[in-house]
């Protein structure tokens, strides 16, 4: 079962996550602010993933996907303004049998991000998300698309 974790409460998931990030294809969805919903999986050499331990731990707000202590997607960390929080980077598995982020997954990991952010992230009612998609249905959140991207605003 998937459990977003505040890595500063599980430092351990620091070292899972390293290791995934050398030893699996990872999709870089959000970095730096910026969405590339297409993007490729790959693997990150040692520098590359110290780097983006780095970037998720400067973070105000970061997430690590994990199952018994063991990092599994998605991951994703973010700055936080009031009662907003936008998702910076968002870094998650393809697809199965793809090298991407189909849509479905995608809405998925974002879902799962944007549930974590409104009930363990006291008092956060927008979660923004640089990625362009046609806004769905979800019970939690209305879902409006915006020039930046989706934005989620929690329902009463």
């Amino acid at each position: 079962m998937l459990f977003l974790e505040n890595p500063e409460r599980r430092p351990s998931l620091w070292d899972s996550l390293t290791t995934q990030l050398t030893e699996q294809a990872m999709c870089i969805v959000i970095w730096d602010g910026l969405g590339n919903p297409l993007a490729q999986a790959r693997i990150l050499d040692s520098e590359s993933a110290a780097n983006a331990i780095a970037k998720l731990r400067a973070s105000q707000v970061c997430r690590i996907g994990a199952n018994r202590d063991q990092a599994i997607s998605p991951h994703f960390a973010g700055r936080r303004e009031d009662d907003t929080v936008t998702i910076t980077e968002l870094l998650t598995y393809p697809s199965e049998g793809s090298v991407t982020l189909g849509e479905n997954k995608m809405k998925a990991d974002l879902e799962a991000a944007v549930i974590n952010l409104f009930f363990a992230e006291d008092g956060v009612k927008t979660v923004c998300v640089p990625i362009h998609l046609a806004p769905w249905t979800m019970d939690d959140a209305e879902i409006d698309l915006t020039q930046e991207g989706l934005v989620f605003k929690k329902k009463p």
